[in-house]
């Protein structure tokens, strides 16, 4: 195998390796055998929070009730245009008062 071939084979694994791990996908396949209930309330957490309740909203449709995201500070995407879900953004990994916030919030959530 040539130094070009071995190079777009290890491209190729490393691409479907991402692919593999990417919040929306990995969420999608979790749920698509799942039953959605009427209602149902969604939390992600984290960098990748916006992917996955991308990928909740993706297969659970219009029985997505409400939707709280908590990620970093510049990671929100447009998913958050959407009024069922809230989006709040926080510092990480050294907390600021936006993450107390958050944290409250999602208590409030939760509860």
């Amino acid at each position: 195998m040539s130094v070009s071939e071995n190079r777009t084979l290890m491209l190729s694994v490393y691409q479907a390796a991402l692919d593999r791990v990417h919040g929306r996908e990995a969420v999608r396949r979790h749920l698509r055998d799942q039953n959605a209930v009427e209602g149902s309330h969604i939390v992600a957490i984290g960098k990748a929070a916006c992917a996955m309740a991308q990928g909740a909203v993706d297969m659970l449709g219009d029985a997505i009730g409400d939707v709280l995201v908590i990620t970093k500070t510049g990671h929100l995407e447009d998913l958050c245009r959407d009024k069922r879900i809230t989006c709040l953004e926080a510092d990480h990994p050294v907390p600021d008062v936006r993450s107390l916030e958050a944290g409250q919030h999602l208590l409030n959530f939760v509860d």
